[in-house]
């Protein structure tokens, strides 16, 4: 009797590989980004969003309150806009004063609860909250765009494309809270909830509502300036708008705390991109993968940083890119195109070039790719086998964190960031500066270093074998 035999595991890329810094550095978003992944949730359920309260002056100053509807519960987004004198504006986690600060709760909004909200939602860190409260944010308008797009749509014109190319938002934020900070909802309140149960999502979708306000803001701006020739803001031009984010500190201490679910999104995007490299190409994909291919080009040549480093970096993968498309268009149509694609490029590419081709063959095979998306989340917890001999730790230790053993840490490279506690607000930050070894032996608060930081921002192991 022949036994069914189970259906293979996809091989992934080693661990050494993934977790290398500069190629973790180098990756693109994709399908299985939040964003796109809370996208699609809300357009296939259909989820709906209505401006319930707009009330705001000639200089968008005021209160604006969203109600959304999705298939299983409402919400409410409640936004405060307020003047911000010139010294008090600041993107420091230290500051006290925003142009917007503003929340996600769910189910209704009463007047009595928004007299509560009116009182501390501008204080942010200062301010207490209930568990109806999911996100907790702040953002600052962009000094360069906001007044120039309102000036321009006041006129009856649209602002100049570039300057969206150059910045890409008229907000910033400079914190999205979530997880139970000031009293808000902790994430384990969200594990039952059909809408947000997925990492980030409910910060995703709350910034998402202020690039929605950003623009019903500045509309209405300018129509207060000029009711006669005021215009709205092209459809093209909101879909090329973004959000800034000014810190992203907070990433550094989640990346260390939570392996486990940093694990599960390395997880997650390896094993789609090894299941499509399984697929076998055709004709119709082939064409996809090459419209891909230069839109990819377009969007690096589009990219515009002020870090030189990265600007050098996106000119190496831009040449990859052109070489990676003539070598493509010179390839016949077969079974095993996808494979030998990833083949080129990890012979002849660079990490950019190499992981945006990741990102665009994930395009090729949504329904493959996108039900991972699901898979984003996991249980933490760690288990102890007290019985597992070191002989054996040594051998996981060296097979699934090469990467991280290889580090030399003794390098002047390690001693280049180091992280400390600002005593103001008791926030944390990592600084590039001249760094001592004597000085670090003698400052407390500075007993560790990156890369030790830099490299514990990616401490979070991924290896072959996916965690529980």
């Amino acid at each position: 009797m022949v036994l069914p035999c189970e259906p293979s595991q996809p091989i992934l890329r080693p661990a050494d590989q993934v977790m290398d810094l500069d190629r973790l550095g180098s990756q693109f978003q994709s399908r299985l980004s939040f964003v796109r992944s809370s996208m699609r949730r809300m357009m296939n359920q259909q989820w709906r969003i209505r401006r319930r309260r707009f009330d705001l002056d000639g200089e968008g100053f005021g209160t604006a309150i969203y109600r959304i509807d999705t298939p299983h519960a409402h919400y409410h987004c409640v936004i405060f806009s307020a003047y911000l004198p010139p010294e008090k504006r600041s993107d420091r986690v230290i500051a006290d004063q925003w142009d917007v600060s503003f929340v996600l709760l769910a189910g209704d909004v009463d007047e009595l609860q928004l007299q509560d909200l009116r009182r501390n939602v501008p204080l942010q860190e200062a301010g207490r909250f209930d568990s109806r409260v999911l996100v907790l944010s702040r953002a600052n308008r962009s000094l360069r765009n906001f007044e120039r797009f309102v000036a321009a749509l006041a006129e009856g014109t649209q602002p100049d494309p570039q300057q969206l190319a150059e910045v890409g938002y008229l907000y910033r934020t400079t914190a999205v809270y979530g997880n139970g900070k000031f009293g808000i909802a902790d994430f384990s309140c969200l594990q039952g909830n059909e809408d947000f149960t997925q990492p980030f999502s409910a910060q995703m979708f709350t910034v998402y509502l202020l690039r929605h306000f950003s623009i019903e803001q500045i509309e209405h701006m300018a129509r207060a300036r000029n009711p006669q020739r005021a215009v709205g803001l092209a459809i093209a031009l909101q879909r090329y708008l973004g959000v800034g984010n000014s810190t992203g500190l907070g990433m550094a201490p989640f990346l260390i705390n939570h392996p486990q679910l940093v694990n599960q999104w390395v997880w997650a995007r390896e094993t789609a991109l090894a299941q499509v490299l399984g697929q076998a190409a055709d004709l119709p994909r082939v064409e996809r993968l090459r419209a891909l291919l230069e839109r990819g080009r377009r969007h690096v040549q589009e990219t515009v940083t002020d870090d030189q480093r990265q600007a050098a970096l996106d000119q190496c993968t831009l040449a990859d890119l052109a070489r990676l498309i003539q070598w493509f268009d010179a390839q016949p149509v077969s079974s095993d195109l996808w494979t030998r694609v990833q083949g080129w490029a990890q012979s002849h590419g660079g990490k950019g070039c190499q992981e945006l081709l990741v990102s665009l063959l994930l395009e090729l095979y949504p329904q493959l790719v996108d039900p991972l998306a699901e898979q984003m989340a996991v249980s933490e917890g760690f288990r102890l086998n007290a019985d597992m001999p070191l002989t054996e730790l040594r051998v996981l230790m060296e097979n699934h964190y090469r990467w991280a053993l290889e580090l030399d840490l003794d390098s002047p490279a390690a001693n280049h960031f180091f992280w400390y506690r600002s005593v103001e607000k008791r926030s944390r930050a990592w600084v590039s500066a001249p760094w001592s070894r004597e000085r670090k032996r003698k400052c407390s608060w500075a007993s560790r270093t990156t890369s030790s930081a830099a490299t514990q921002h990616y401490w979070p192991i991924w290896s072959s074998t996916r965690s529980s």
